[in-house]
């Protein structure tokens, strides 16, 4: 959940600063992707946690997994379309490293969320 809240942020910043072209308006869709991960995070947080204070066994419903897969998933296409945009933009050049960022994030998102709902499968 901080990953999530702290790119979060860095995408909100982005999006009320314009960048990285300040005469449009963009909106950085990582307000979005990251907002989404947060929430669901926190509602399965939130079950974990109740369950844990009730002694109770806890139950993750396959809406639970799925919105968790979805939301990583989101955020990783949210990565792979920068890396897409800064190939095509001619007037915003990133270079080979923030494509390699992105890249390393699209995976690392993917990959968390088919880890994330194993765990939830094993409930560990």
């Amino acid at each position: 959940m901080a990953v999530a809240i702290f790119f979060w942020s860095w995408a909100l910043y982005n999006t009320l600063s314009g960048y990285p072209d300040v005469t449009t308006s963009n909106l950085d869709f990582g307000v979005i992707s990251f907002l989404a991960v947060w929430t669901i995070s926190y509602r399965i947080y939130k079950k974990l946690r109740l369950s844990n204070l009730h002694g109770s066994v806890v139950v993750l419903t396959s809406t639970d997994k799925l919105l968790f897969f979805a939301a990583c998933n989101l955020v990783g296409l949210n990565y792979l379309m920068g890396a897409l945009g800064s190939m095509v933009r001619e007037s915003y050049d990133n270079g080979v490293v923030y494509n390699v960022y992105c890249g390393i994030g699209a995976v690392g998102w993917w990959v968390n969320g088919i880890v994330g709902v194993r765990k939830m499968k094993r409930g560990g």
